[in-house]
């Protein structure tokens, strides 16, 4: 039961998805990646659109390409690893799909009240990501070279 609960959110969102799917509004979304990062650069997708990775063919900077578990299931030391990975790896694009106009708004506030390491984290990708793109309610963020 708590599972199906913690599900209900892709179960409602499962029609919107087929949509999506059918009018290929993903397209714009890979036609940027692919026009404006090399083959073997890496591309972070906030939230749950792993299939963009796929797409774009461009490698995640971390095996949680799929974050909604790690969301509602994840503990503090997954949180820990899960950006470990990506400030290791330094991703060229950042693509928030969760609707917000800042990188580091409302990023893992409940993880950021209980690890230095996910607040630190943040702070880094607020401070080192600039938006340069944005597809509906998607913000894509270039990484500032020094």
């Amino acid at each position: 039961m708590v599972v199906l609960v913690g599900q209900f959110g892709q179960i409602t969102y499962y029609p919107s998805y087929l949509r999506i799917l059918r009018d290929n509004d993903y397209a714009p979304v890979i036609d940027y990646i692919a026009k404006n990062t090399d083959e073997d650069d890496q591309v972070l997708l906030i939230g749950a659109e792993s299939i963009v990775n796929f797409l774009a063919r461009r490698e995640a900077p971390t095996r949680y390409v799929y974050q909604y578990p790690l969301a509602l299931l994840g503990r503090r030391p997954m949180f820990e690893e899960y950006f470990h990975q990506i400030l290791e790896n330094n991703p060229v694009l950042i693509i928030d799909t969760r609707g917000r106009s800042q990188l580091d708004e409302k990023l893992y506030v409940p993880l950021q009240k209980r690890s230095r390491i996910v607040r630190d984290g943040v702070q880094y990708l607020g401070a080192h990501y600039q938006q340069v793109a944005q597809f509906d309610e998607w913000f894509v963020y270039r990484r500032i070279e020094p």
